[in-house]
């Protein structure tokens, strides 16, 4: 996938070159989201910060894992020296210490920075295992930065609620995509108090947008492109990204908008668990 792919200021999927080439840039901001702060602390790209993928929810509202308020999020973004100036490159891997693949931690970091009015983000395609693959260098060094300073906006645009959804139902322009497990959305399956899933909602699975061999890769573009058809999304006004907790919807919401450039993408945070 070539790092320039994308028209998009606001989220872009790099390939590991790309990140090698810009690694010592003074305005980019590296974030490491690998599963457990231990696998950060083995080895990390060199002046990687650690966020956490978790760092972004909390519960609210009754709703276990909703995203924390924007004023929080300056915080977090401030801690790390960022400005609104600077892009910031996010990555995941397999942890040498949790051995966990947390394939949607990199997705999820960049939604919440995303949804929180955060520009230039840019998501390594391949993650820490591919850079390690290639035998790039990493560190266990902890960087340090100035404070920064910057406003979080939400991005209301982007999201639906529960009344939307309900009148969505029966419009024909526009359709529910649920990003959970093949069997939690055929009710064979899943935590939920009821089984299922939401009227008229369509299944795709995160298997059809990652690669096999490397979870943190995303599948070639044509193969992904290829979903639009075999969906029938090609003709809706609308397209509503749910699963359970948001944690699988983030990568299939940040695929179709910045790397299929769909702009009638929209997510319902609240999902099933709503």
């Amino acid at each position: 996938m070539g790092a320039d792919h994308m028209k998009s200021d606001d989220l872009k999927f790099v390939n590991t070159a790309w990140a090698a080439e810009h690694l010592a840039d003074d305005d980019l901001i590296i974030i490491d989201s690998q599963a457990d702060s231990h696998d950060y602390i083995i080895e990390h790209l060199p002046g990687a910060f650690y966020f956490n993928e978790n760092l972004f929810r909390l519960s609210a509202d009754g709703i276990p894992n909703s995203f924390i308020a924007e004023k929080a999020v300056e915080s977090h973004l401030e801690n790390i020296g960022y400005t609104g100036n600077q892009k910031i490159l996010i990555y995941g891997g397999t942890g040498k210490a949790s051995e966990e693949s947390s394939k949607n931690a990199p997705f999820m970091t960049a939604y919440s920075l995303y949804r929180a009015g955060v520009e230039n983000i840019y998501i390594l395609d391949g993650g820490l295992n591919k850079w390690r693959q290639e035998n790039r260098r990493v560190e266990k060094e902890y960087p340090t930065a100035s404070r920064g300073s910057f406003k979080a906006e939400l991005r209301h645009d982007l999201l639906v609620d529960m009344e939307h959804v309900k009148e969505a139902l029966s419009d024909q322009n526009k359709i529910l995509v649920d990003v959970r497990a093949k069997g939690a959305y055929l009710a064979k399956g899943g935590p939920w108090a009821r089984a299922g899933h939401i009227p008229g909602a369509i299944n795709i699975l995160l298997d059809e947008i990652l690669a096999a061999a490397n979870p943190f890769k995303l599948k070639p573009q044509a193969e992904i492109e290829a979903l639009i058809d075999k969906y029938g999304l090609d003709n809706k006004e609308e397209i509503i990204i749910y699963c359970g907790t948001s944690h699988n919807a983030v990568v299939l919401f940040l695929v179709f908008k910045f790397l299929l450039n769909l702009d009638n993408i929209r997510f319902y945070e609240g999902g099933y668990t709503e």
